[in-house]
C-alpha cells in the first residue's frame, strides 16, 4: 500500500500534528516531491499498522539494490 493510498480519508494536518511536522511536509510525501526521513518513515509504518513500510518510500533501483544485499 502506498502512503497516498493509506492517507485516503485522513487529514494531512492531523497526521502532521501527530508526527510533529508540517502539513506541507506530509503533502510533499504524498505527491512524491520529497521522501520522509527514516524517523518519519518508521513512524508512518507504526501508525499504519505496517501497511506502509520503509520499502514503500524507495524507488525501483533502491529496492533492487536492497534485494541484492547478502551477508
Amino acid at each position: 500500500m502506498t502512503f497516498a493510498e493509506w492517507m485516503e480519508g485522513r487529514s494531512q494536518s492531523d497526521l502532521a500534528r501527530v508526527l510533529g511536522t508540517t502539513r506541507q511536509s506530509v503533502n510533499q510525501w504524498m505527491t512524491g516531491k520529497t521522501r520522509p526521513t527514516l524517523y518519519f518513515a518508521l513512524a508512518v509504518r507504526v501508525l499504519s499498522g505496517g501497511r506502509v513500510g520503509v520499502e514503500d518510500w524507495m524507488d525501483a533501483q533502491e529496492q533492487a539494490a536492497l534485494r541484492g544485499l547478502a551477508l
